[in-house]
């Protein structure tokens, strides 16, 4: 998978979420809420809320710029140089965002799915998210492998008339 650069509304995902989940350890939910918030989103309003390419890894779907983003400053020595100082990664995976999410790049609908992600991940632990994230989509990808927009279209109640719209934007 090319290497592109993070979205700046990728970026304010991850501070909107990270904000709201107010956990130590919210890494893995931060980046899993991404998914299932583009998940809903894509299966109700036809798009993804970032522009994100998710990769099937062992613990489940990884929106993979944002996850490249956070690793870099989880593994980077100097954290705050990176990721235009909005946010830091500790050594307990907890990403801390240093400044709020611009709400106003957000759309009532993306909102929506965000909040419904990260209020259905809160209360989960590590092996709950993970078995939920382990989803047709990606059981279809190989792993370490691209997860397709249609694999993950295809989950939705109205699959057709969803796959027959992203096919026509084409």
């Amino acid at each position: 998978m090319a290497e592109l650069s993070i979205s700046e509304k990728t970026k304010q995902v991850i501070l909107y979420v990270a904000g709201r989940l107010g956990e130590k350890g919210n890494l893995y939910k931060v980046l899993k809420a991404i998914y299932f918030a583009d998940k809903e989103h894509l299966h109700e309003f036809g798009r993804f809320i970032t522009s994100e390419q998710y990769k099937a890894m062992q613990h489940g779907p990884v929106p993979w710029h944002a996850y490249t983003e956070v690793s870099g400053v989880r593994d980077s020595r100097v954290k705050q140089a990176r990721a235009s100082g909005i946010f830091t990664v500790t050594d307990e995976n907890t990403i801390v965002p240093f400044v709020e999410a611009d709400m106003s790049i957000f759309s009532k609908s993306e909102l929506l799915c965000l909040d419904k992600a990260i209020e259905t991940l809160r209360p989960l632990s590590f092996g709950q998210v993970k078995t939920m994230s382990h989803d047709a989509a990606y059981r279809n990808a190989s792993f370490d492998d691209a997860m397709s927009v249609e694999s993950i279209a295809a989950m939705s109640q109205d699959r057709d008339v969803l796959i027959s719209y992203l096919n026509s934007r084409h």
